[in-house]
């Protein structure tokens, strides 16, 4: 469950913070994302690690994202 609404703590990961930034949002590790905490366990059940969100716009308001995750830690540089 996701919410845009930042006084939600279901807002504040990846998916609500590109929401109301507009602006694309990653997660080098999200079980070491303290804004991804209510999420971690759903992820570890699906093997995902690291994600990027990125925003789904119309007319220059975000209406919705598209996140892509992936099963390792993303390192710097890679």
């Amino acid at each position: 469950q996701v919410s845009w609404d930042e006084s939600n703590p279901l807002g504040r990961g990846p998916g609500g913070r590109v929401i109301r930034s507009g602006q694309p949002v990653t997660a080098r590790d999200l079980y070491a994302d303290p804004a991804f905490t209510d999420w971690v366990d759903a992820a570890r059940a699906r093997g995902y690690r690291s994600v990027i969100c990125l925003p789904l716009r119309e007319g220059g308001a975000a209406f919705g994202f598209l996140a892509m995750y992936r099963s390792e830690e993303r390192r710097v540089g890679k």
